[in-house]
């Protein structure tokens, strides 16, 4: 095993932001807005959102707009999700007028735009339903999450999480709520566990509101929750579904009106935090985030960039924001979009040439955005790293056995705690050599609990969990 040289550094990664390429608007002249955004394996990108009686709209990679598509004989038609479904159509889902109340709604369409079916779900005239997400099952079967209540449609207030699930051909088979409706409970993403179905939840119930895990049986029945008390105060924004059935998710401290402070955070599917990481220290909103083929997530909202003298917060100048986080949630790279109609992005994906696709613009404008990434992620050789750990539950030091490839300049360590802190980092000089060890000795003042211990070279990262007892 070689020799060590260790000292105290800040670790450094090879990336930068993008470039804008381009941007259009859509729909001038209309109250519009995009909410989401997907690539089919068509290479055809889809939009949902609404435009006059539109709700879902297809442009090519170049942003041409190819087609768009509403139902006929509903007003105020508001698209939240979309998805591909195997057979290569699309299931869009959201909240339309529905006589004196919205109601959700779901339509499949095939990719020259034509319906498959329409169905609206009028599960209680006396209340609203909201929708949020449209998630597909292995079986063919999907679940829209979302909210039911005395709805506002800006503002959720008073409702109920509430999620339905659904066969291919849209019928009912169960739906389910949790939550008191006197306060702010809601639905947000869906994922499937091979026993029960997880959901991503927004619950205030009578305390202070935070975000939730619930979780459902197969046949609907409800079966608890996990509170996310480390995230207490925070409001639930978008989620992503990870691949061990959790979420990477964006949570905002207060509520619309409130100033808000943006987190990313990555929870399993018990509701336990894997990290936790503050976007900015001033007021940022996140909207959105995604994985990107390489494993990092692509995070857009907004952040107010000029407050007036004197004038209170809310009335400042918002401006869209996308970020590039790794899969422990460090910062890469941020890109402010200085366009004046870009007040937010609402929806982001990396195509599969690379380049970065997001809508938003503002609440009543609709726009697309191209970034290219030619100038942006700087690709590396492929390599790994890998390590052990021990003891682990540990009570005064543990070791690290480092594997190596491709003889690495240098070696970074950093331990994080579960929000996202850096409480050591230390990097090692390589010697020309595979085999490294290291250890990491707590200060006595060390609060007790899991830390992410992270190893990475300049072409490879990995990270494990530590318990310090």
């Amino acid at each position: 095993m070689a020799a060590l040289l260790v000292v105290f550094t800040v670790c450094s990664f090879s990336f930068s932001s993008p470039s804008l390429e381009w941007s259009i608007e859509y729909f001038p002249y209309l109250y519009s807005h995009f909410t989401e955004l997907i690539q089919a394996s068509t290479g055809d990108i889809y939009i949902s959102g609404w435009a006059s009686d539109q709700c879902l709209f297809k442009v090519d990679p170049q942003g041409e707009l190819l087609w768009s598509y509403g139902m006929e004989g509903y007003g105020n038609q508001k698209a939240c999700d979309l998805l591909e479904l195997s057979d290569g159509t699309i299931a869009v889902t959201g909240t339309c007028r529905n006589n004196n109340h919205y109601s959700f709604f779901v339509a499949k369409v095939t990719p020259d735009g034509q319906s498959v079916w329409e169905r609206i779900y009028d599960i209680n005239p006396e209340q609203s339903e909201y929708a949020h997400s449209i998630d597909a099952f292995p079986d063919g079967n999907m679940m829209v999450c979302g909210s039911s209540g005395s709805l506002n449609l800006r503002y959720e207030t008073n409702c109920q999480a509430y999620v339905m699930y659904i066969n291919p051909n849209g019928d009912l088979i169960w739906d389910g709520n949790w939550g008191n409706d006197s306060f702010t409970n809601f639905a947000l993403r869906a994922t499937w566990s091979g026993r029960r179905f997880n959901i991503l939840a927004h619950g205030t119930d009578g305390g202070t509101g935070a975000p939730h895990v619930l979780w459902f049986s197969p046949d609907g029945t409800y079966l608890g929750r996990e509170r996310i008390n480390a995230l207490a105060s925070y409001y639930t924004g978008n989620g992503l579904a990870n691949s061990d059935e959790g979420f990477t998710f964006t949570s905002n401290s207060g509520y619309v009106k409130s100033p808000q402070y943006a987190i990313l955070s990555y929870v399993d599917s018990g509701g336990r935090i894997s990290w936790s990481t503050h976007v900015e220290d001033y007021l940022t909103r996140g909207m959105c985030v995604t994985q990107t083929a390489a494993g990092n997530y692509l995070y857009g909202g907004g952040e107010i960039y000029y407050i007036n003298p004197g004038q209170p917060w809310w009335t400042g100048d918002w401006r869209g924001v996308l970020y590039l986080f790794n899969e422990l949630g460090e910062k890469l790279w941020y890109f402010p979009i200085t366009l004046d109609e870009c007040e937010r992005l609402d929806g982001v994906i990396e195509t599969s040439s690379g380049s970065i696709l997001a809508c938003g613009g503002s609440s009543t404008d609709s726009y697309l955005y191209c970034f290219e990434d030619d100038t942006g992620i700087e690709e590396s050789p492929s390599s790994t790293v890998s390590f052990s750990l021990y003891p682990n539950p540990f009570s005064d030091s543990v070791s690290m056995d480092i594997k190596t490839e491709n003889n690495p300049e240098n070696i970074h360590i950093m331990v994080m705690d579960i929000a996202g802190r850096t409480v050591y980092q230390t990097t090692i000089h390589g010697q020309e050599a595979d085999s490294y060890s290291a250890s990491w000795t707590p200060g006595s003042g060390t609060p007790r609990g899991y830390y992410i211990i992270t190893v990475a070279t300049a072409t490879a990262i990995t990270s494990k969990a530590c318990l310090l007892l």
